[in-house]
C-alpha cells in the first residue's frame, strides 16, 4: 500500500500543481474584476489536467506491476499493490477535477468551503465507507472508499461552484483601471 500510495501521489501532483497555478490566475483575475476570465480559465484547467490525468491513468492501468516492480521485487507486494492501482488510478480524473475547483475557491479567498468538503469527503464518507465496504469486500471495499469519496468531493465543489457564493469571498475588491 505504501508503494502503491507514493505512486498515487506522483500521479495527483499535476493536479495539484494546476490548482496552484489556478488559484493565482483567479486571484489576479477577481482583483482585477474579471469575473468572466475565471470561468473561462477553470475550464482550460480542468481540459489540461484531465489530459494528464487520463493519462496517468492509462499508464497506470497498463502497468501496474512494472510500476510495483520498480520499488519491490516480492510478487506479493507487486499483486496487492497492483491490485489497488486497478481499482484507484480509473479515477484520478475525479481528483483531478475535484482540486482544480477547490483551487477556484482557494484563489477566490474562500478557504472554509474546501476545508469542510474536504473534511466530509474524508470523515463522512470516505472512512465510513472503507468500514463498510471492507466488510462486504475486504481490503479491496478500502480502496474502493476512495474514488467514492472523490467523486462525493467534486459532486460537492461542483454544487458549491453553481451558487457562487465563492465569488463573495474576495478579500481585495476589484480595481477598476
Amino acid at each position: 500500500f505504501t508503494i502503491a500510495g507514493g505512486i498515487d501521489t506522483f500521479a495527483m501532483l499535476p493536479a495539484m500543481n494546476f490548482s496552484m497555478a489556478l488559484m493565482t490566475f483567479v486571484a489576479q483575475n477577481l482583483g482585477a474584476g474579471k469575473k468572466d476570465r475565471v470561468r473561462k480559465g477553470m475550464l482550460t484547467t480542468q481540459i489540461s489536467t484531465g489530459i494528464v490525468s487520463v493519462s496517468v491513468s492509462v499508464l497506470v492501468l497498463l502497468f501496474p506491476s512494472a510500476l510495483m516492480g520498480a520499488f519491490n521485487k516480492d510478487p506479493e507486494v507487486i499483486r496487492i499493490g497492483s491490485e489497488y492501482l486497478k481499482i484507484v488510478s480509473p479515477f484520478y480524473l475525479l481528483f483531478s477535477l475535484m482540486f482544480v475547483n477547490t483551487g477556484v475557491f482557494r484563489g477566490a479567498g474562500d478557504t472554509l468551503i474546501p476545508m469542510f468538503i474536504t473534511l466530509v469527503s474524508l470523515w463522512l464518507i470516505r472512512i465510513p465507507g472503507a468500514y463498510l465496504l471492507s466488510d462486504n469486500f475486504g481490503v479491496k471495499g478500502i480502496w474502493w472508499s476512495l474514488p467514492i469519496a472523490w467523486f462525493a468531493g467534486l459532486i460537492f465543489t461542483f454544487i458549491y461552484y453553481k451558487t457562487g457564493n465563492w465569488k463573495k469571498k474576495v478579500i481585495i475588491k476589484p480595481v477598476h483601471v
